[in-house]
């Protein structure tokens, strides 16, 4: 029997508790300490200049795209197909040398797309709307998603 299945025969009452006790569980998860020191970076960078900016992006691209290159089997294979050096994506102006990622591919390819280290971080698995009709499934560390709702 499946959790859906369970919660939907459960009495209104009992239904509700879970949905409290699942509320509290995501907002502790979403919005600890470490969640509090992201948003307050997210509101200083308000104020950076443009320079520094453009600096952190480019930071930030070069150690996604590192990331993405040495830990997630699709993009291993990608930048080996491609005869790309992912250290040559300086930053986003660089990833026109990629192909654009289509959706039906990460379907047919998800296991390909989740990182080496996963089993080593701690992960929740998240769902996209679906509104293009499917949606996708994928695991979401806990500072990604603290780092999600910081930014929002």
């Amino acid at each position: 029997m499946d959790f859906e299945h369970f919660y939907l025969h459960l009495p209104v009452f009992c239904q509700n508790s879970l949905c409290s006790l699942y509320r509290a569980r995501l907002i502790r998860r979403r919005y600890d300490n470490a969640y509090k020191a992201l948003e307050r970076e997210v509101f200083e960078q308000e104020r950076w200049t443009p320079e520094r900016i453009k600096a952190f992006t480019h930071w930030r691209c070069q150690a996604i795209v590192k990331h993405a290159a040495s830990t997630v089997p699709y993009y291993r294979r990608l930048f080996a197909e491609l005869h790309i050096d992912p250290q040559d994506i300086r930053g986003p102006e660089d990833l026109t040398a990629l192909p654009i990622l289509e959706k039906q591919t990460i379907q047919r390819n998800l296991a390909d797309f989740h990182s080496d280290l996963k089993n080593q971080m701690r992960y929740s698995t998240m769902h996209t709307s679906g509104t293009t009709g499917t949606g996708l499934i994928f695991p979401m560390t806990q500072e990604a998603e603290q780092e999600q709702w910081a930014i929002w």
